[in-house]
C-alpha cells in the first residue's frame, strides 16, 4: 500500500491483531478463521468506511486473498480481485500439508465470482505454504462462466518474501488487464 498513490483501505482480521476483546477466542484464528461471521464483519466494516459508490478491487494476501475472495462473492460493488499467495481452496490446501480441516469456514471455491468481477491472481514458484499447484487446481472452480481468472507465477518469490519488490510490475499486468477501469 505504502508504493501505491491511489486510495486504499486496509482492513485486518477480526480477532487477528491480539486485541483485549472478550468476543476473541483462538477459533477466530484457527479453524473458523473464513467463518461467514468473519467476512460478515469484514464488509461491514467496509461499508462503514466507503461512503461513494464505487467499483471496488479487493487485494489481499494469503488468508487475506482467501478473505477478498469471499467478501467479493457476497457483494455488487467489485469489479476485480487481486491475490498475492492466496489459500483458494481450503479443503485442498489442509489435505496437502495434512491439517486438520477448517471446520466453519468459507471456501472460496464453493464461491465462484460472476465473470463481471476480474481475478487476477499471482503467486510465487517458491511458495511452500500455497504453492502454485493449489491455485492451479482451483481455478475452474473459481469462476461461474467460462472465463478463467489469469493466473501469474512469479520465480523469485515465496510465501512471505519479496512481494513489495514485485509489486510495480503486479500493478502494471493489472493495468494491463483493466485498461482504463480499474481503480486499485
Amino acid at each position: 500500500m505504502h508504493q501505491d498513490d491511489q486510495a486504499a483501505i486496509y482492513l485486518g482480521r477480526p480477532c487477528y491483531y491480539a486485541l483485549k476483546d472478550e468476543a476473541c477466542s483462538p477459533r477466530w484464528w484457527t479453524h473458523w478463521r473464513y467463518a461467514p461471521e468473519i467476512v460478515a464483519s469484514l464488509n461491514s466494516a467496509l461499508d462503514h468506511l466507503v461512503v461513494e459508490r464505487v467499483q471496488l478491487v479487493l487485494i489481499g494476501h494469503s488468508g487475506g486473498g482467501t478473505l477478498a475472495m469471499l467478501m467479493a462473492a457476497s457483494r455488487h460493488d467489485v469489479s476485480a480481485v487481486i491475490t498475492l499467495a492466496g489459500n483458494l481452496d481450503i479443503r485442498r490446501w489442509a489435505e496437502l500439508h495434512d491439517y486438520s480441516p477448517l471446520e466453519g469456514s468459507l471456501n472460496p471455491v464453493d464461491f465462484p465470482l460472476p465473470d463481471s468481477v476480474s481475478q487476477l491472481h499471482f503467486v510465487g514458484r517458491l511458495d511452500e505454504v500455497t504453492p502454485p499447484l493449489l491455485l492451479e487446481e482451483a481455478l475452474p472452480s473459481l469462476t461461474q462462466g467460462v472465463t478463467l481468472p489469469y493466473f501469474y507465477v512469479i520465480d523469485e518469490i515465496d510465501h512471505s518474501c519479496c512481494w513489495e519488490a514485485h509489486w510495480p510490475d503486479i500493478v502494471r499486468e493489472v493495468e494491463a488487464r483493466q485498461p482504463g477501469t480499474l481503480s486499485r
